[in-house]
């Protein structure tokens, strides 16, 4: 019996893919809740149509719940203006509770309508349309594990995120105990077992204490859940207490009885206590480091600090007697890395942002609803007679940092939401061309969004118009951290000698020198 309720706690475990912030980029977010409203509007249509042609009384072919789907997502469309519309899709509860719709109600909801005989052929073809972009069930288990480590790196209290009152805004709906289950089971789902084990918790509690808000709270699928996250961690005197409980509000409950059981054989067995839980630390050094940068719990030594300078530069082709003019704050040495604070204006800052805004929005949903994944970032040109872009290049080229005159390169805009960017593009070191890379904050942000280099203990946060600079040694381990009930707007533009690598083996960066 043991040896089957083993295989049961451990079959639990099942991994998906993790997202790396496409899925929840502004726009891509943006698609849904337009996509949502869409299907609002075509089951208005059928639903209608279908009350016409059938006498009242007579069961609508399965639109009865196509409907509550339906009043559901228009009371809160109806509640959300244009202007607030933006407010509502960076709030991180509010994107997990529009993907949830659209993956537990909307889904099936899509397959009634396109089976609706009231359904038009445009309508049909509008349906598939949608349907091939909806969410699936994995979108939804990365967007609440996403939830989850934000809540963890930034260490907000469990009660703000539950009643939604996140960094001063509050989200359209508060966390029920059923969304609780779904993040307890994303966590899990993505190895992070402790975290599972505090959203099961903090649900039986308030379960215990009456708030069960209209719940379809699984007791036998928590008491699954909740000793299987126990026994990976290998602490199965807690669980026999937590099942202790689950049997006092549920006596008839075989799950948790046979989970205690087995936990109790294992506590027994256990020699050595471990103390209390408490949340270990990822294993992969790199992800450790970048969150203990993120939440601030890591920053450079006194000493290291100590060696970091303001400095001027002078501009490319500027004499030798001429004055340096160009302000820039070394925050490491090798690889090098410098900011230049108040480099651009803000109007130069939002034209930018807004030129890569909508050329995202014209790739996702302008015509037809594509890029099921999302867009983060995107390659952008500037025709318009301001030339914001292309000044900003000539800028950027001006900045006395190689020998070689630069190659014109591509601009690239990226958006940073509730998931921590890291630099997918490995960077081959044989490319000798390339000095490094600049990225240009677009948009101010409360909090998150912080550009951290993890193995050099290096964090810039954001500011509107500052520049930063890195060298081509540190572009592999550059991540941007996430952003808290907002959206970030950056560009990133790389530095390339106008000389090919064939030609000289190595560019190294002009530094400023040290008095």
């Amino acid at each position: 019996m043991v040896g089957n309720v083993v295989r049961v706690l451990v079959c639990l475990a099942c991994l998906y893919g993790v997202l790396c912030g496409e899925f929840t980029s502004f726009v891509n977010v943006e698609k849904l809740f337009t996509l949502e409203d869409e299907l609002i509007s075509i089951a208005d249509v059928v639903i209608r149509e279908e009350r016409h042609f059938h006498p009242e009384g007579e069961k609508h072919h399965g639109l009865e719940k196509v409907s509550r789907v339906m009043e559901e997502g228009k009371e809160i469309h109806s509640q959300i203006s244009i202007k607030r519309m933006s407010d509502y899709i960076v709030h991180p509860v509010n994107i997990f509770h529009l993907t949830k719709r659209l993956v537990r109600g909307w889904h099936d909801a899509m397959m009634t309508l396109r089976d609706s005989k009231t359904c038009s052929k445009g309508m049909t073809v509008k349906i598939q349309n949608i349907g091939d972009n909806i969410p699936r069930e994995e979108d939804l288990s990365s967007v609440a594990n996403a939830l989850v480590k934000l809540q963890s790196i930034y260490d907000i209290p469990l009660d703000n995120i539950i009643s939604g009152n996140i960094s001063d805004k509050q989200a359209h709906a508060p966390i029920s105990l059923d969304d609780m289950f779904i993040l307890a089971r994303a966590a899990y789902d993505h190895a992070d077992y402790y975290d599972s084990i505090v959203w099961l918790r903090e649900a039986l509690d308030r379960f215990e204490n009456g708030k069960q808000d209209g719940t379809t709270f699984n007791m036998s699928s928590v008491s699954s859940l909740l000793g299987s996250s126990y026994y990976m961690l290998n602490r199965p005197k807690e669980a026999v207490d937590v099942f202790d409980k689950i049997l006092k509000l549920d006596p008839d409950n075989k799950s948790a009885e046979r989970n205690r059981e087995f936990m109790s054989v294992k506590a027994k067995s256990q020699k050595q206590d471990h103390g209390p839980l408490t949340k270990p630390l990822p294993k992969d050094k790199k992800t450790r480091l970048t969150e203990q940068l993120c939440s601030g719990k890591l920053q450079k030594t006194p000493k290291q600090q100590s060696k970091l300078r303001c400095f001027y530069l002078k501009t490319r082709g500027a004499n030798i007697f001429s004055k340096p003019e160009i302000k820039g704050e070394v925050m490491n040495w090798d690889p090098f890395i410098i900011v230049f604070h108040n480099f651009t204006d803000k109007r130069t800052s939002v034209a930018i942002y807004w030129i890569g805004y909508d050329k995202m929005k014209d790739a996702s949903y302008k015509y037809s609803y594509q890029n099921r994944y999302g867009l983060q970032s995107v390659q952008v040109e500037d025709y318009t007679v301001w030339r914001w872009i292309p000044r900003l290049q000539e800028r950027l080229e001006e900045i006395h940092l190689s020998d070689f005159t630069p190659a014109r390169a591509s601009f690239q805009v990226r958006n940073i939401g509730m998931e921590l960017f890291e630099e997918k593009e490995k960077f081959e070191y044989m490319n000798k061309a390339r000095i490094g890379t600049f990225l240009t904050f677009l948009t101010d942000v409360k909090t998150g969004g912080d550009v951290v280099f993890p193995f050099l203990k290096t964090i810039i946060k954001p500011n509107q118009g500052s520049i930063v600079f890195w060298e081509s040694k540190a572009h592999n381990q550059v991540s941007i951290c996430p952003v808290v009930a907002d959206t970030e707007w950056v560009g990133e533009y790389p530095l390339y000698n106008q000389i090919g690598e064939p030609f000289c083996s190595d560019y190294p960066v002009r530094k400023p020198k040290l008095a």
